[in-house]
């Protein structure tokens, strides 16, 4: 094979030359020109992507975050609501009578007919029999009961977590339960139905829970009220 001397040849004379820098100017030149038609072709392109628009919200859609924690104050009430205080001072006696046997609020008395120690925790109010027993207010029949002790009951539960039971009363009744009643609706008339107080006098065997616990059912009304 030929040797090549490239001390006698023409590229030697490029090389070392005028034109090596010429091709060199050229060479730059054309990366430069490729470069700025790549540029230009895509910005192109990026003029005739479609463009993407972001729906505005309506007014009805909008969200106001100011007030958000704001109390409203301006809710109307119930105007129907009592509350406990008012609905207390409402309240009338069963039936107006002597208190014969008060509530014992929770201390142990001697029954008169038994002899047997317990706690008392009702009132017993005196009166004839056949005598007619209202309620205290207005509420609904919760139960209609024999209870063993007591006899014929009547429980209305008058609402604010009071409830009241009406016992010793005679078989006749003018309610049942889940009637809605109100103060004064006659529930029945005093019997003789109650076996552990027959020894006393006739009376209505009167008690009342508030919110579960036994209460003087007198001190929620005035005696006198009827």
């Amino acid at each position: 094979m030929k040797k090549i001397n490239f001390s006698n040849s023409k590229v030697k004379s490029i090389l070392t030359g005028k034109g090596f820098y010429i091709a060199l100017c050229f060479s730059l030149i054309a990366v430069v020109v490729a470069g700025y038609v790549a540029y230009s072709q895509t910005l192109n392109n990026l003029s005739k992507a479609p463009s993407i628009s972001t729906p505005a919200t309506s007014s009805d859609e909008s969200w106001d975050f100011t007030n958000a924690n704001k109390t409203q104050n301006d809710v109307p009430k119930d105007s129907t609501a009592v509350d406990t205080e008012t609905q207390k001072e409402l309240m009338i006696m069963p039936l107006n009578g002597e208190i014969i046997n008060p509530f014992s609020n929770g201390l142990p008395v001697k029954s008169t007919t038994t002899g047997i120690w317990s706690t008392h925790n009702g009132a017993d109010i005196k009166g004839e029999l056949g005598a007619q027993v209202k309620s205290i207010s207005n509420g609904t029949v919760k139960e209609v009961k024999e209870d063993a002790l007591l006899g014929t009951c009547v429980t209305i539960d008058h609402g604010n977590g009071i409830v009241a039971r009406y016992c010793n009363l005679n078989k006749t009744l003018t309610v049942k339960e889940g009637d809605i009643v109100s103060a004064g609706t006659v529930l029945g008339a005093i019997g003789d139905s109650a076996v552990s107080e027959l020894s006393d006098p006739s009376h209505l065997h009167f008690e009342i829970t508030e919110n579960g616990k036994f209460i003087d059912p007198i001190s929620l009304i005035n005696p006198g009220k009827s």
